[in-house]
Protein backbone atom coordinates (compact mmCIF):
# COMPACT_ATOMS: atom_id res chain seq x y z
CA UNK A 1 0.00 0.00 0.00
CA UNK A 2 2.83 2.41 0.85
CA UNK A 3 4.57 1.66 -2.46
CA UNK A 4 1.42 2.46 -4.39
CA UNK A 5 0.85 5.65 -2.41
CA UNK A 6 4.42 6.79 -3.06
CA UNK A 7 3.99 6.08 -6.78
CA UNK A 8 0.76 8.07 -6.92
CA UNK A 9 2.36 11.04 -5.15
CA UNK A 10 5.38 10.99 -7.44
CA UNK A 11 3.20 10.58 -10.52
CA UNK A 12 5.06 7.46 -11.69
CA UNK A 13 3.44 4.15 -12.61
CA UNK A 14 6.64 2.08 -12.55
CA UNK A 15 7.39 -0.34 -9.76
CA UNK A 16 10.93 -0.37 -8.34
CA UNK A 17 12.85 -3.54 -9.13
CA UNK A 18 13.39 -4.47 -5.45
CA UNK A 19 9.65 -4.68 -4.67
CA UNK A 20 8.38 -8.28 -4.43
CA UNK A 21 5.30 -8.08 -2.13
CA UNK A 22 5.34 -11.71 -0.87
CA UNK A 23 2.37 -11.14 1.44
CA UNK A 24 0.00 -10.83 -1.52
CA UNK A 25 0.34 -14.53 -2.32
CA UNK A 26 2.27 -16.78 -4.65
CA UNK A 27 -0.23 -16.27 -7.48
CA UNK A 28 0.95 -12.66 -7.93
CA UNK A 29 4.65 -13.29 -7.44
CA UNK A 30 5.47 -13.79 -11.12
CA UNK A 31 3.36 -10.83 -12.27
CA UNK A 32 4.96 -8.44 -9.73
CA UNK A 33 8.44 -9.67 -10.67
CA UNK A 34 7.78 -9.03 -14.38
CA UNK A 35 10.64 -7.16 -16.14
CA UNK A 36 8.07 -4.68 -17.47
CA UNK A 37 7.80 -2.57 -14.28
CA UNK A 38 4.74 -0.67 -15.52
CA UNK A 39 2.91 -3.96 -15.92
CA UNK A 40 4.21 -5.03 -12.50
CA UNK A 41 2.77 -1.79 -11.02
CA UNK A 42 -0.67 -2.62 -12.44
CA UNK A 43 -0.41 -6.19 -11.08
CA UNK A 44 0.42 -4.78 -7.64
CA UNK A 45 -2.66 -2.53 -7.84
CA UNK A 46 -4.96 -5.43 -8.67
CA UNK A 47 -3.41 -7.70 -6.02
CA UNK A 48 -3.72 -4.97 -3.39
CA UNK A 49 -7.38 -4.35 -4.24
CA UNK A 50 -8.20 -8.06 -3.97
CA UNK A 51 -6.34 -8.34 -0.67
CA UNK A 52 -8.16 -5.27 0.62
CA UNK A 53 -11.51 -6.79 -0.33
CA UNK A 54 -10.68 -9.96 1.59
CA UNK A 55 -9.55 -7.94 4.58
CA UNK A 56 -12.75 -5.88 4.61
CA UNK A 57 -14.87 -9.02 4.45
CA UNK A 58 -13.05 -10.89 7.22
CA UNK A 59 -13.05 -7.85 9.50
CA UNK A 60 -9.31 -7.21 9.76
CA UNK A 61 -9.88 -3.86 7.98
CA UNK A 62 -13.01 -1.79 8.45
CA UNK A 63 -14.60 1.47 7.34
CA UNK A 64 -16.07 3.60 10.10
CA UNK A 65 -18.90 5.10 8.05
CA UNK A 66 -19.96 1.79 6.44
CA UNK A 67 -23.12 -0.03 7.51
CA UNK A 68 -21.76 -3.47 6.56
CA UNK A 69 -17.98 -3.21 7.04
CA UNK A 70 -17.81 -1.18 10.23
CA UNK A 71 -15.36 -1.54 13.12
CA UNK A 72 -15.57 -4.48 15.46
CA UNK A 73 -16.47 -2.28 18.42
CA UNK A 74 -19.53 -1.14 16.48
CA UNK A 75 -20.41 -4.64 15.31
CA UNK A 76 -20.06 -6.21 18.75
CA UNK A 77 -20.14 -5.00 22.32
CA UNK A 78 -17.03 -3.08 23.49
CA UNK A 79 -14.85 -4.91 26.01
CA UNK A 80 -15.74 -2.60 28.91
CA UNK A 81 -19.47 -2.92 28.26
CA UNK A 82 -19.22 -6.70 27.92
CA UNK A 83 -17.47 -7.05 31.27
CA UNK A 84 -20.26 -5.05 32.91
CA UNK A 85 -23.23 -6.74 31.17
CA UNK A 86 -21.96 -10.28 30.56
CA UNK A 87 -23.99 -11.88 33.36
CA UNK A 88 -27.23 -10.32 32.12
CA UNK A 89 -26.68 -11.63 28.59
CA UNK A 90 -25.83 -15.12 29.87
CA UNK A 91 -29.00 -15.14 31.98
CA UNK A 92 -31.13 -14.03 29.02
CA UNK A 93 -29.82 -16.94 26.91
CA UNK A 94 -30.06 -19.31 29.90
CA UNK A 95 -26.38 -20.17 29.57
CA UNK A 96 -23.81 -20.80 32.31
CA UNK A 97 -20.95 -18.36 32.72
CA UNK A 98 -18.34 -21.08 32.14
CA UNK A 99 -18.04 -23.04 28.90
CA UNK A 100 -17.30 -26.32 30.68
CA UNK A 101 -20.71 -26.38 32.35
CA UNK A 102 -22.30 -25.91 28.92
CA UNK A 103 -20.17 -28.51 27.10
CA UNK A 104 -20.56 -31.40 29.56
CA UNK A 105 -24.25 -32.11 28.67
CA UNK A 106 -23.43 -31.77 24.97
CA UNK A 107 -20.63 -34.31 25.25
CA UNK A 108 -23.02 -36.70 26.97
CA UNK A 109 -25.38 -36.39 23.99
CA UNK A 110 -22.47 -36.98 21.61
CA UNK A 111 -21.48 -40.13 23.51
CA UNK A 112 -25.07 -41.38 23.36
CA UNK A 113 -25.18 -40.71 19.61
CA UNK A 114 -21.89 -42.51 18.95
CA UNK A 115 -23.05 -45.47 21.04
CA UNK A 116 -26.30 -45.57 19.05
CA UNK A 117 -24.31 -45.65 15.78
CA UNK A 118 -22.14 -48.46 17.12
CA UNK A 119 -25.22 -50.43 18.21
CA UNK A 120 -26.84 -49.96 14.80
CA UNK A 121 -23.65 -51.16 13.11
CA UNK A 122 -23.56 -54.29 15.27
CA UNK A 123 -27.24 -54.96 14.58
CA UNK A 124 -26.72 -54.62 10.84
CA UNK A 125 -28.98 -51.59 10.42
CA UNK A 126 -26.06 -49.70 8.85
CA UNK A 127 -22.76 -50.70 7.31
CA UNK A 128 -19.44 -49.00 8.03
CA UNK A 129 -16.37 -49.49 5.87
CA UNK A 130 -14.66 -46.40 4.48
CA UNK A 131 -18.08 -44.73 4.44
CA UNK A 132 -21.22 -44.94 6.52
CA UNK A 133 -24.10 -46.47 4.54
CA UNK A 134 -27.69 -45.99 5.68
CA UNK A 135 -30.51 -48.07 4.31
CA UNK A 136 -33.41 -46.17 2.78
CA UNK A 137 -36.47 -45.90 5.00
CA UNK A 138 -39.54 -47.75 3.81
CA UNK A 139 -42.66 -45.67 3.26
CA UNK A 140 -45.39 -46.09 5.88
CA UNK A 141 -48.68 -47.50 4.70
CA UNK A 142 -51.72 -45.24 4.78
CA UNK A 143 -54.00 -45.82 7.71
CA UNK A 144 -57.50 -46.68 6.37
CA UNK A 145 -59.11 -44.83 9.28
CA UNK A 146 -57.20 -41.67 8.47
CA UNK A 147 -58.12 -41.97 4.78
CA UNK A 148 -61.83 -42.30 5.60
CA UNK A 149 -61.70 -39.42 8.07
CA UNK A 150 -59.98 -37.20 5.49
CA UNK A 151 -62.67 -38.00 2.92
CA UNK A 152 -65.44 -37.23 5.44
CA UNK A 153 -63.84 -33.88 6.29
CA UNK A 154 -63.55 -32.98 2.61
CA UNK A 155 -67.21 -33.82 2.05
CA UNK A 156 -68.31 -31.81 5.08
CA UNK A 157 -66.26 -28.73 4.19
CA UNK A 158 -66.96 -28.90 0.47
CA UNK A 159 -65.45 -26.63 -2.15
CA UNK A 160 -64.51 -23.17 -0.92
CA UNK A 161 -63.37 -20.24 -3.03
CA UNK A 162 -60.32 -18.19 -2.04
CA UNK A 163 -62.30 -14.93 -1.59
CA UNK A 164 -64.58 -16.68 0.89
CA UNK A 165 -61.58 -17.86 2.90
CA UNK A 166 -60.06 -14.36 2.93
CA UNK A 167 -63.31 -12.78 4.11
CA UNK A 168 -63.90 -15.44 6.79
CA UNK A 169 -60.38 -15.07 8.21
CA UNK A 170 -60.52 -11.27 8.08
CA UNK A 171 -63.83 -11.30 9.94
CA UNK A 172 -62.12 -13.14 12.82
CA UNK A 173 -58.65 -11.60 12.72
CA UNK A 174 -59.26 -8.17 11.13
CA UNK A 175 -55.89 -8.16 9.44
CA UNK A 176 -57.22 -5.51 7.03
CA UNK A 177 -57.55 -3.17 10.04
CA UNK A 178 -53.89 -3.83 10.87
CA UNK A 179 -52.77 -3.13 7.30
CA UNK A 180 -54.73 0.14 7.11
CA UNK A 181 -54.13 1.19 10.70
CA UNK A 182 -57.87 1.77 11.10
CA UNK A 183 -61.23 0.32 10.16
CA UNK A 184 -61.88 0.13 6.37
CA UNK A 185 -64.36 2.86 5.42
CA UNK A 186 -65.67 1.39 2.15
CA UNK A 187 -65.83 -1.95 0.38
CA UNK A 188 -63.53 -0.53 -2.29
CA UNK A 189 -60.86 0.15 0.32
CA UNK A 190 -61.24 -3.39 1.67
CA UNK A 191 -60.78 -4.84 -1.81
CA UNK A 192 -57.66 -2.72 -2.29
CA UNK A 193 -56.16 -4.18 0.88
CA UNK A 194 -56.79 -7.73 -0.31
CA UNK A 195 -55.49 -6.95 -3.81
CA UNK A 196 -52.22 -5.48 -2.51
CA UNK A 197 -51.48 -8.57 -0.45
CA UNK A 198 -52.41 -10.90 -3.33
CA UNK A 199 -50.25 -8.98 -5.79
CA UNK A 200 -47.18 -9.31 -3.59
CA UNK A 201 -47.92 -12.91 -2.61
CA UNK A 202 -48.43 -14.10 -6.19
CA UNK A 203 -45.67 -11.95 -7.75
CA UNK A 204 -48.17 -10.43 -10.19
CA UNK A 205 -48.14 -6.90 -11.54
CA UNK A 206 -50.87 -4.39 -10.78
CA UNK A 207 -52.21 -4.69 -14.32
CA UNK A 208 -52.44 -8.49 -14.06
CA UNK A 209 -54.29 -8.24 -10.73
CA UNK A 210 -56.67 -5.67 -12.20
CA UNK A 211 -57.79 -8.26 -14.77
CA UNK A 212 -58.65 -10.62 -11.91
CA UNK A 213 -60.50 -7.96 -9.89
CA UNK A 214 -62.68 -5.90 -12.26
CA UNK A 215 -63.83 -3.56 -9.45
CA UNK A 216 -60.31 -2.11 -9.14
CA UNK A 217 -58.03 -0.33 -11.56
CA UNK A 218 -54.30 -0.91 -11.93
CA UNK A 219 -53.61 2.47 -10.31
CA UNK A 220 -55.58 1.62 -7.16
CA UNK A 221 -53.91 -1.80 -6.91
CA UNK A 222 -50.50 -0.16 -7.27
CA UNK A 223 -51.39 2.11 -4.36
CA UNK A 224 -52.50 -0.91 -2.32
CA UNK A 225 -49.19 -2.63 -3.05
CA UNK A 226 -47.44 0.34 -1.46
CA UNK A 227 -49.60 -0.16 1.65
CA UNK A 228 -48.57 -3.83 1.79
CA UNK A 229 -44.93 -2.83 1.42
CA UNK A 230 -44.85 -1.64 5.05
CA UNK A 231 -42.91 -4.47 6.71
CA UNK A 232 -44.02 -3.65 10.25
CA UNK A 233 -47.73 -3.67 9.46
CA UNK A 234 -47.40 -6.75 7.28
CA UNK A 235 -45.49 -8.60 10.01
CA UNK A 236 -48.20 -7.81 12.59
CA UNK A 237 -50.95 -8.91 10.21
CA UNK A 238 -49.15 -12.17 9.42
CA UNK A 239 -48.60 -12.83 13.13
CA UNK A 240 -52.32 -12.34 13.81
CA UNK A 241 -53.28 -14.79 11.04
CA UNK A 242 -50.71 -17.31 12.29
CA UNK A 243 -52.05 -17.18 15.86
CA UNK A 244 -55.59 -17.60 14.56
CA UNK A 245 -54.57 -20.69 12.60
CA UNK A 246 -52.70 -22.23 15.53
CA UNK A 247 -55.59 -21.75 17.97
CA UNK A 248 -57.66 -24.45 16.22
CA UNK A 249 -57.48 -27.89 17.82
CA UNK A 250 -56.85 -29.61 14.49
CA UNK A 251 -53.54 -27.71 14.14
CA UNK A 252 -52.05 -29.82 16.96
CA UNK A 253 -52.28 -32.90 14.71
CA UNK A 254 -50.32 -31.32 11.84
CA UNK A 255 -46.92 -31.62 13.48
CA UNK A 256 -44.66 -30.43 16.26
CA UNK A 257 -44.94 -26.88 17.53
CA UNK A 258 -41.17 -26.51 18.16
CA UNK A 259 -40.01 -27.84 14.78
CA UNK A 260 -39.59 -25.61 11.72
CA UNK A 261 -37.85 -25.47 8.37
CA UNK A 262 -36.54 -22.60 6.27
CA UNK A 263 -35.57 -22.08 2.65
CA UNK A 264 -35.27 -19.35 0.04
CA UNK A 265 -37.53 -18.67 -2.93
CA UNK A 266 -36.31 -16.55 -5.85
CA UNK A 267 -38.77 -13.92 -7.08
CA UNK A 268 -38.37 -11.79 -10.18
CA UNK A 269 -38.11 -8.06 -9.49
CA UNK A 270 -36.98 -4.80 -11.07
CA UNK A 271 -33.32 -4.16 -11.76
CA UNK A 272 -33.64 -0.87 -9.89
CA UNK A 273 -34.09 -2.71 -6.58
CA UNK A 274 -30.89 -2.35 -4.57
CA UNK A 275 -30.77 -6.04 -3.50
CA UNK A 276 -31.65 -7.40 -6.97
CA UNK A 277 -29.20 -9.85 -8.56
CA UNK A 278 -29.31 -11.95 -11.72
CA UNK A 279 -30.93 -15.32 -11.15
CA UNK A 280 -28.58 -18.01 -12.54
CA UNK A 281 -31.47 -20.14 -13.81
CA UNK A 282 -33.91 -17.63 -15.27
CA UNK A 283 -31.25 -15.03 -16.17
CA UNK A 284 -33.51 -12.24 -14.86
CA UNK A 285 -33.18 -9.69 -12.06
CA UNK A 286 -34.48 -11.41 -8.92
CA UNK A 287 -34.45 -11.20 -5.15
CA UNK A 288 -34.56 -13.99 -2.60
CA UNK A 289 -37.30 -14.30 0.01
CA UNK A 290 -36.18 -16.46 2.92
CA UNK A 291 -39.16 -17.96 4.79
CA UNK A 292 -39.49 -19.94 8.02
CA UNK A 293 -42.33 -22.46 8.09
CA UNK A 294 -43.54 -24.29 11.18
CA UNK A 295 -44.09 -28.02 11.15
CA UNK A 296 -47.75 -27.06 11.58
CA UNK A 297 -47.68 -25.18 8.25
CA UNK A 298 -47.51 -21.66 9.62
CA UNK A 299 -45.11 -19.10 8.10
CA UNK A 300 -43.76 -17.17 11.10
CA UNK A 301 -40.98 -15.13 9.46
CA UNK A 302 -39.91 -13.98 6.00
CA UNK A 303 -37.29 -11.51 4.87
CA UNK A 304 -35.67 -10.43 1.57
CA UNK A 305 -32.07 -11.51 1.01
CA UNK A 306 -29.51 -11.29 -1.79
CA UNK A 307 -29.21 -14.25 -4.16
CA UNK A 308 -26.10 -16.46 -4.31
CA UNK A 309 -25.15 -15.77 -0.68
CA UNK A 310 -24.97 -18.11 2.28
CA UNK A 311 -28.28 -18.18 4.16
CA UNK A 312 -27.14 -19.29 7.61
CA UNK A 313 -27.47 -15.79 9.07
CA UNK A 314 -31.01 -15.38 7.74
CA UNK A 315 -31.96 -18.82 9.13
CA UNK A 316 -30.80 -17.88 12.64
CA UNK A 317 -32.32 -14.40 12.46
CA UNK A 318 -35.78 -15.75 11.67
CA UNK A 319 -35.81 -17.88 14.83
CA UNK A 320 -34.58 -15.23 17.25
CA UNK A 321 -36.90 -12.53 15.87
CA UNK A 322 -39.98 -14.70 16.50
CA UNK A 323 -40.53 -14.26 20.24
CA UNK A 324 -43.99 -15.85 20.57
CA UNK A 325 -43.10 -19.24 19.05
CA UNK A 326 -40.31 -21.28 20.56
CA UNK A 327 -38.30 -23.29 18.02
CA UNK A 328 -35.97 -26.04 19.25
CA UNK A 329 -35.01 -27.46 15.83
CA UNK A 330 -34.71 -25.70 12.47
CA UNK A 331 -34.22 -27.77 9.30
CA UNK A 332 -32.16 -26.09 6.56
CA UNK A 333 -30.49 -27.07 3.31
CA UNK A 334 -26.83 -26.79 2.30
CA UNK A 335 -26.97 -23.02 1.79
CA UNK A 336 -28.39 -22.47 5.29
CA UNK A 337 -25.58 -24.34 7.02
CA UNK A 338 -22.10 -23.45 8.23
CA UNK A 339 -20.07 -24.90 11.10
CA UNK A 340 -20.07 -21.53 12.84
CA UNK A 341 -23.85 -21.20 12.43
CA UNK A 342 -24.45 -24.60 14.04
CA UNK A 343 -22.41 -23.59 17.08
CA UNK A 344 -24.06 -20.17 17.31
CA UNK A 345 -27.57 -21.63 17.05
CA UNK A 346 -26.77 -24.07 19.86
CA UNK A 347 -25.73 -21.13 22.04
CA UNK A 348 -29.01 -19.41 21.18
CA UNK A 349 -31.01 -22.41 22.41
CA UNK A 350 -31.96 -24.34 19.27
CA UNK A 351 -30.43 -26.88 16.88
CA UNK A 352 -29.67 -26.18 13.24
CA UNK A 353 -30.42 -29.43 11.38
CA UNK A 354 -28.93 -29.35 7.86
CA UNK A 355 -29.70 -31.73 5.02
CA UNK A 356 -26.48 -31.34 3.09
CA UNK A 357 -25.87 -31.94 -0.58
CA UNK A 358 -22.92 -34.18 -1.50
CA UNK A 359 -22.77 -35.50 2.05
CA UNK A 360 -20.21 -38.10 0.92
CA UNK A 361 -17.57 -35.35 1.18
CA UNK A 362 -18.45 -34.60 4.81
CA UNK A 363 -16.28 -36.13 7.52
CA UNK A 364 -17.97 -37.08 10.79
CA UNK A 365 -15.65 -36.29 13.73
CA UNK A 366 -15.79 -37.16 17.41
CA UNK A 367 -14.26 -35.26 20.33
CA UNK A 368 -11.16 -36.73 21.92
CA UNK A 369 -11.70 -39.65 24.24
CA UNK A 370 -14.76 -41.04 22.44
CA UNK A 371 -14.72 -44.42 20.73
CA UNK A 372 -16.07 -44.49 17.20
CA UNK A 373 -17.66 -47.64 15.70
CA UNK A 374 -15.24 -50.16 14.31
CA UNK A 375 -15.45 -51.39 10.76
CA UNK A 376 -18.40 -53.68 10.21
CA UNK A 377 -17.75 -57.22 8.99
CA UNK A 378 -18.06 -57.63 5.21
CA UNK A 379 -21.63 -58.21 4.09
CA UNK A 380 -22.99 -60.23 1.21
CA UNK A 381 -24.61 -57.31 -0.58
CA UNK A 382 -22.37 -55.12 -2.78
CA UNK A 383 -21.10 -51.83 -1.40
CA UNK A 384 -23.15 -48.83 -2.45
CA UNK A 385 -21.59 -46.29 -4.74
CA UNK A 386 -22.16 -42.51 -4.72
CA UNK A 387 -24.14 -42.88 -7.97
CA UNK A 388 -26.56 -45.41 -6.51
CA UNK A 389 -27.03 -43.42 -3.31
CA UNK A 390 -27.88 -40.28 -5.26
CA UNK A 391 -30.28 -42.18 -7.49
CA UNK A 392 -32.17 -43.71 -4.59
CA UNK A 393 -31.90 -40.68 -2.36
CA UNK A 394 -30.07 -42.63 0.35
CA UNK A 395 -27.96 -40.36 2.61
CA UNK A 396 -24.41 -41.42 3.36
CA UNK A 397 -21.31 -39.68 4.62
CA UNK A 398 -17.64 -40.42 5.12
CA UNK A 399 -16.86 -42.03 8.44
CA UNK A 400 -13.16 -42.62 9.09
CA UNK A 401 -13.06 -45.30 11.83
CA UNK A 402 -10.22 -45.08 14.30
Amino acid sequence: MNRLRAGYVAGTKRLPSEVTAPRLGAAWRAAIADPDRERAFKALEVATLLALRRAVRNGSVWIEHSLSFRGRDRLFLPEERWQAEARRHYARLQLPAKAREFLVPLLERVRAGVDAVAAAARAGDLHVDDELHLAALAADEDDPKVTRLRAQLDQRIGEVQLPEVILAVDAQVRFSWIMLGREPRTGQELLMTYAGILAHGTSLTAAECARMIPQLSATSIRQAMRWAGDERRLARACQAVLEFMQCHAIATTWGRSDLASSDMMSLETSRRVWQARQDPRRQTASIGVYSHVQDRWGIFHAQPIVLNERQAGAAIEGVIRQERIETSQLAVDTHGFTDFAMGLSRLLGFDLCPRMRDSSSVTCSCPGGLRSPRKSPPCARPAWTPHSSKRTGTPWCTWPPR
